[in-house]
């Protein structure tokens, strides 16, 4: 999965949810209600402008529901392994060109 797609990342953040509620579900861990409320908080996620603003909202949702931790730990782990090291790179990069500006914008999330 492309991490820069966020239209893919929220299908599959969403449908791993939904196989943890299922899943939850089918366990007993999980109860309708708190199902129905966990996807009413969940919905609004699905309006973020960024990979990196859903990751943060699952984070805060994630201390409510064990299913959205679930979902948010594999997610921020990929994010670690992919996005990350992209970014240390465009950094050093901009460092290497002496664009100290340039390279503080990319840290603190800006574009190029």
């Amino acid at each position: 999965m492309e991490m820069q797609n966020l239209k893919t990342f929220k299908s599959h953040v969403q449908r791993d949810l939904l196989f943890q509620i299922i899943n939850n579900m089918k366990r007993e861990r999980l109860k309708s209600n708190d199902a129905q409320m966990l996807a009413k908080d969940f919905l609004p996620l699905l309006e973020s402008n960024s990979v990196e603003e859903m990751l943060s909202s699952l984070a805060l949702l994630s201390k409510n529901y064990t299913e959205v931790a679930e979902v948010f730990v594999i997610y921020a782990q990929e994010y670690e392994k992919t996005v990350v090291p992209q970014k240390l790179e465009e950094i050093s990069e901009r460092i290497a060109q002496n664009d100290i500006e340039g390279a503080i914008k990319i840290a603190k999330g800006g574009g190029n």
